[in-house]
């Protein structure tokens, strides 16, 4: 029997079977040992080829690969059987590659963006009125990020398959997702609950891979972790898009999970550490690159960052990039901008000192008469004699919070400790790392700390809600480390009982649920007071957990800073 009978023998074997979610995960199964045997490619991120996809099923039938289908032709050999001709991809890497052979139901919308594109949500019959949702929120998304990147996707269609045997809640292949049905299937009426915005940013995180790690690859499996930084930053910004203020909530919980994860393990370091031990530690790394990629942006400033990113996905597409090229695609975007007056620093030496580097740094206020001097340190093993670029934002009392985050300075590891320029008065307070945006923590002297805290009893909303919740994050870790005293705790979180936003409270729950251990009877009765009166917020807290509480949707107007 010829090679092409024995597919044909095969798939038929596996059309014929009653439950059609068996017959995707069997094909799917089928292709990847096809590939691994049988096509002349290799299982390398760097290595691309163009495929061109026959796929032989039943007349009943619709076979889905990246491409569209562009002929139907009939199988002489099989009666009542067909081969599906699909479109030749562009160059991707083998792992791209998808098939899928169903009798699924379809849902037919349209992205309106530059370059229109075709969607597809297709799932059993009986489940076609609950992917309403996906079918018209998927095409929103899509349009956000072309008009966000600027760069069009060379894809007519893309479907989106809702299955139940799916290993992860999301399959992303160029132009064909697979979403596990129970997280994706809502209507499209009703309110935006927690668990629809659980599927949006399904949704949200599939569209975003589309460019980064379908478009832009990698040359090497230990640089996944761009990749999948940039999709993950790009997801919170879509999210933040169509749900207003969800951005910051998804930052927020990447920011405080990763450094949560690095203190408990002792760090973790972005290029070195490869292949990951375990889907955990996997599912950290590529948080902690989520975060830096957002703290690239912050002190590059968005103009910079988006020509950078531009230029770079317009030059690699369908290509290998490595994070050395991505470096110094936003170096030239940067020396394009200050081309008058160029900057003394390069891109790539900040980012390396930490994407090779394990743990994160711990900026440390020092206030001589009306200076501030500022010292670094490893905030996780004060042992070590790491150093780090760090990009300082920061704010004195009485001046308006700035509506970017560029560099105000720069602490190097060259220039540690560094005085500011700036005069701050006795009576006044400065805050550091503006909306949270560097990966790094801050502890002030004692003076700083108490003006910080008497702010927060007497007005805290005149503090960005991502700078408070990082001031209850730092002091939490800062005295679970042994360097603030108990008591300035206690000032500084004094405040908590009136907090009315989610990213303080979690920064809060979090820190204490990871820090009770070993604290005195009196702390705890201290903690359990706070608890007590805050009960509404912590009961939730404990009832959705970390993650649920994250994508609690509440109708709330906040009275904080426009993000």
């Amino acid at each position: 029997m010829s090679k092409e009978s024995e597919d044909g023998y095969f798939i038929r074997h596996y059309v014929n079977a009653k439950n059609s979610e068996k017959i995707w995960y069997s094909i799917s199964h089928f292709d990847r040992n096809f590939i691994r045997n049988a096509l002349p490619s290799f299982d390398e991120p760097g290595l691309k080829a163009t495929f061109n996809v026959t796929m032989g099923h039943h007349k009943l039938f619709q076979s889905y690969s990246n491409m569209n289908v562009r002929a139907v032709l009939p199988n002489l050999d099989i009666p009542d059987y067909v081969w599906s001709v699909h479109e030749v991809t562009p160059l991707i890497s083998t792992h791209l590659l998808a098939i899928s052979v169903n009798n699924f139901t379809c849902r037919f919308t349209q992205a309106a963006s530059a370059n229109p594109v075709k969607f597809r949500t297709c799932s059993q019959s009986a489940d076609v009125r609950e992917t309403s949702f996906a079918a018209q929120m998927a095409p929103r998304l899509l349009e956000f990020l072309d008009g966000l990147l600027k760069v069009p996707l060379p894809l007519e269609k893309i479907d989106q398959l809702v299955v139940d045997d799916l290993p992860s809640e999301v399959a992303g292949h160029l132009g064909l997702i697979i979403y596990q049905s129970k997280p994706i299937l809502h209507r499209e009426d009703g309110p935006m609950t927690r668990s629809k915005l659980q599927a949006l940013q399904l949704m949200a995180n599939g569209m975003a891979h589309m460019w980064f790690g379908n478009l832009l690859g990698n040359d090497w499996w230990s640089e996944l972790w761009l990749t999948e930084g940039l999709a993950g930053y790009f997801e919170t910004l879509t999210m933040d898009h169509v749900k207003r203020g969800m951005g910051r909530r998804l930052r927020l919980r990447n920011r405080e999970a990763s450094l949560m994860y690095e203190s408990q393990v002792g760090g973790l370091s972005l290029d070195l550490f490869w292949p990951p031990a375990t889907a955990e530690v996997e599912k950290h790394l590529f948080q902690k690159a989520t975060n830096l990629i957002g703290m690239v942006n912050g002190f590059l400033g968005n103009a910079t960052f988006y020509d950078g990113l531009q230029r770079h996905l317009w030059q690699n597409s369908f290509a290998s990039s490595t994070a050395d090229l991505f470096w110094r695609s936003l170096q030239l975007a940067s020396e394009r901008e200050f081309s008058s007056a160029p900057k003394s620093w390069d891109v790539r030496s900040i980012m390396e000192t930490w994407t090779r580097q394990s743990g994160y740094p711990l900026v440390t206020v020092i206030r001589r008469g009306h200076n501030i001097v500022l010292l670094q340190g490893t905030a996780l093993n004060r042992s070590r004699s790491d150093l780090w670029w760090i990009p300082l934002t920061y704010t004195i009392e009485g001046e308006a919070m700035p509506k970017e985050t560029r560099a105000r300075a720069w602490l190097s590891p060259s220039h540690s400790p560094y005085q500011l320029d700036e005069i701050v008065p006795h009576s006044q307070w400065i805050l550091l790392n503006l909306r949270a945006t560097g990966y790094y923590r801050v502890n002030y002297d004692e003076h700083t700390w108490q003006l910080l805290a008497a702010t927060l009893l007497d007005d805290f909303r005149s503090i960005h809600v991502l700078n408070r919740a990082q001031i209850v994050s730092d002091i939490l870790f800062l005295w679970k480390q042994e360097l603030v005293s108990w008591t300035t705790v206690l000032n500084v979180l004094r405040y908590i009982v009136d907090e009315d936003e989610y990213e303080p409270l979690m920064a809060f729950v979090v820190g204490v649920t990871n820090g009770l251990w070993g604290i005195s009877p009196e702390s705890s009765l201290s903690i359990a007071k706070w608890l007590s009166i805050a009960g509404r917020w912590y009961a939730e807290f404990i009832s959705y957990t970390f993650d649920k509480f994250v994508l609690q949707d509440r109708n709330q107007n906040s009275l904080d800073y426009p993000d």
